[in-house]
């Protein structure tokens, strides 16, 4: 499996030729997910450990909520149907398209 960091590399230079519009947002938040990801020791920072688990952990551990967390969450969703498309992640995984909202 990959790992986030170089996925996200490859998926942010699609984006700025495909759809730069939301380059700039999703590059801001996607990069900090993906630090902190990384600074997870019990993590392996690869593209396995996106769940909606681990995406609540994060906001809470960051103070995301609201309008940010849909946009981290939409964000997700658009990176993570991108590395299903270019097959980083399996299409039956139940993080490839689908993230909830925390309750």
């Amino acid at each position: 499996m990959a790992r986030f960091d170089v996925a996200l590399d490859d998926y942010l230079h699609q984006i700025v030729r495909t759809r730069p519009w939301v380059k700039k947002r999703e590059e801001q938040l996607l990069t900090g997910f993906g630090e902190w990801l990384v600074a997870q020791p019990d993590l392996d920072a690869g593209l396995a450990s996106i769940t909606p688990l681990l995406v609540r952990r994060y906001a809470a551990d960051e103070g995301i909520d609201g309008p940010t967390y849909t946009e981290l969450e939409i964000a997700l969703q658009n990176f993570c149907g991108w590395a299903t498309y270019a097959g980083l992640i399996p299409a039956n995984s139940p993080h490839a398209y689908h993230i909830e909202s925390p309750a």
